[in-house]
């Protein structure tokens, strides 16, 4: 493995097992019920998914080619996507949960823009999504 694959896999690894330890510390103190299948899928799995590939894979990357301004260290690209991706939410969630995601949502677009994958973002997340259960 070449040093840019090896960085980016400890990279995937780091977010991998602290979402491991976080659900586990959680779980054991009993902190959040256990959720049912369908909602493991789809706020785990599928939603992560289809959002990140649309707003990140899609409409960030569209905005990118687009425009090049950079805001310390966050691309207009991403600070646009990110807005979008709250207003996405508020039909959903209100608007107050739907603020609290703004700041997530530039960190997911922040590691897409530094990184070029989407599964960073993905598990990053999903990772985010437990949040759900937990709080």
């Amino acid at each position: 493995m070449d040093k840019k694959r090896t960085s980016d896999f400890n990279i995937m690894l780091v977010f991998i097992l602290g979402g491991l330890v976080w659900f586990a510390v959680r779980l054991s103190y009993g902190a959040f019920r256990l959720p049912e299948a369908k909602e493991i899928l789809i706020f785990l799995l599928l939603a992560p998914v289809a959002e990140e590939l649309f707003f990140r894979g899609v409409v960030q990357d569209i905005l990118r080619r687009k425009t090049t301004s950079v805001m310390i260290g966050i691309s207009l690209a991403n600070i646009i996507t990110s807005l979008c991706f709250t207003l996405f939410h508020i039909p959903f969630w209100g608007y107050m949960h739907s603020a609290l995601v703004f700041i997530p949502s530039i960190i997911f677009g922040f590691l897409y823009d530094r990184t070029g994958k989407l599964a960073y973002s993905v598990i990053l997340h999903s990772i985010y999504n437990l949040n759900i259960f937990i709080v």
